[in-house]
């Protein structure tokens, strides 16, 4: 497990834009991966995303990295693309190459998923309309955490909200956070988490704002 959990605060974004992402994997970490500049992330205000009085979007701190870890993924090393896929999606790789998605990481009352967004139902995401019919793309867990870090930084410690951004090479990949137990986690649920942790101790502060 990583010891050390750096974020960056950014204190001035617009709600649901497009902004440059900065650096926000640890000090030292070459190659950031560009694929995460110009990140378009939206804020999810809605109660499905967390409907219970227990949510503590505090919980979201530091899960990324601790999804780099359970997935072998080093944030000092250069990135690794992977093809991530639906189970049903067809694939150019031999069989257990790629990620399959849905797949989430669960502390406490946060859960971070990776999903296509051919998986999203119509309704469940602010600013997707449900149309995609991308099942696999391409992208890495170093991405993916840069990703995670501005939605937690914008939407959780600014807004207090959970949130989620496209990614991929063709944008076909919707990173979240979501509550655990939530309406919307429960339509992803079908699956045992990657990963799943009671609360930590945290380091930012950030509690109780549900």
């Amino acid at each position: 497990m990583l010891s050390l959990i750096l974020l960056l605060s950014i204190t001035s974004v617009a709600y649901c834009a497009v902004i440059p992402t900065p650096n926000l994997l640890l000090p030292g970490s070459p190659n950031v991966p560009s694929e995460t500049n110009d990140l378009n992330f939206h804020c999810a205000h809605s109660r499905q995303w967390k409907d219970t009085s227990l949510f503590d979007i505090g919980d979201c701190f530091g899960i990324y990295y601790m999804m780099m870890d359970v997935e072998g993924a080093d944030p000092f090393a250069p990135e690794v693309r992977k093809e991530f896929k639906t189970r049903k999606a067809r694939s150019n790789l031999p069989p257990g190459d790629a990620v399959l998605t849905p797949r989430k990481y669960v502390v406490g009352t946060c859960t971070l998923a990776i999903l296509m967004r051919a998986e999203v139902r119509p309704g469940d995401f602010p600013a997707e309309d449900g149309r995609s019919t991308i099942t696999n793309d391409v992208s890495s867990f170093k991405s993916i955490a840069h990703a995670a870090s501005l939605i937690y930084d914008m939407c959780g410690k600014s807004l207090k909200s959970p949130g989620w951004a496209s990614l991929g090479e063709r944008d076909g990949m919707a990173i979240a956070f979501w509550g655990t137990g939530s309406t919307v986690d429960k339509h992803y649920g079908n699956l045992r988490p990657v990963i799943a942790l009671p609360s930590l101790p945290r380091a930012d502060g950030l509690q109780g704002t549900a």
